[in-house]
């Protein structure tokens, strides 16, 4: 039994079947294939992240070197608040794009290289022709990783 769900979990089947009737099977077939690419020291989402980091860390030293540039220190416990609240912004706003919003990543070649089923999924949503149900199937499971 292991061996049939193995070899069943490494056989292809196009996307577009998550829009026929064996959806509920092809779906958990799908799932683990993308929890593997997903997760993981090398996973799609550890890639979205380090991608995204050079960007994060110059936005908080943009908000450091505004808060440097100061000249009125009569307000600096405020100033400082707000340096903190700007850190937090900056952060939740990477997070949440890499827990929630990571769709639009799919399709970026470099984060998805080696990723057979992650390509496979930003093709099927980059497809016009292909059946919107099979579409929003696979977006719910590569939103659930």
């Amino acid at each position: 039994m292991a061996r049939r769900r193995y070899m069943e979990n490494n056989v292809s089947f196009p996307l577009t079947g998550l829009a026929g009737p064996n959806w509920q099977k092809l779906i958990d077939q799908l799932y683990l294939k993308l929890k593997a690419e997903m997760q993981g020291s090398d996973g799609f989402v550890r890639r979205v992240k380090v991608a995204r980091e050079a960007q994060r860390k110059a936005d908080i030293q943009n908000a450091i070197s505004q808060f440097r540039g100061m000249n009125d220190l009569t307000k600096l416990d405020v100033s400082i608040d707000k340096l903190a609240d700007k850190f937090l912004s900056i952060n939740n706003s990477y997070s949440q794009e890499l827990y929630y919003d990571h769709l639009p990543a799919l399709g970026d070649a470099s984060l998805n290289e080696g990723k057979p089923e992650i390509t496979r999924v930003s093709i099927l949503l980059a497809d016009p022709n292909a059946p919107e149900t099979a579409k929003d199937r696979a977006r719910v499971r590569t939103h659930s990783q």
